[in-house]
């Protein structure tokens, strides 16, 4: 394997985590977006 071969891999990788951590991250807040305005409904 070349090295730019592997800088192709690593750069890869680096984007399908990202990809992955954002969808977890944009679902987490929508999760705690509507339990926090549950809350609040609640609470008034």
């Amino acid at each position: 394997m070349s090295y730019y071969e592997q800088l192709r891999q690593i750069a890869t990788r680096i984007l399908v985590l990202t990809r992955l951590s954002g969808r977890l991250l944009c679902e987490l807040a929508c999760r705690r977006g509507l339990y926090l305005r549950a809350n609040t409904v609640r609470q008034t």
